[in-house]
């Protein structure tokens, strides 16, 4: 898996692109823009891009927008300065009876 470090235009955080992070900006009325990292890696010219899965998250919705492709500087831009990485929960230990 490759994994890209770059640090974010303010200076003050770096943006970990990897597969499988998802990153999300908030909207006006509620809505949410959910980005999931399918997989980073350079293309034939050795840019690195980032695919990902894009879907928005309403209050009463979700709508799947489908795969993208970004070069990781266009989607550092993006989702550097303006989102979190979202937290996956920690797996639960199974109770025992």
């Amino acid at each position: 898996m490759l994994f890209l470090k770059r640090q974010s235009r303010n200076g003050d955080r770096d943006l970990n692109v990897h597969e499988g992070a998802i990153y999300r900006r908030e909207w006006r009325y509620n809505l949410v823009e959910v980005a999931r990292v399918l997989s980073v890696g350079p293309d034939a010219a050795g840019i690195p891009h980032v695919r990902f899965h894009l879907s928005y998250v309403g209050p009463d919705f979700t709508e799947e927008q489908g795969t993208r492709l970004l070069a990781l500087t266009s989607f550092a831009a993006l989702y550097g300065s303006h989102a979190s990485p979202v937290a996956r929960p920690a797996a639960s230990p199974a109770l025992a009876v």
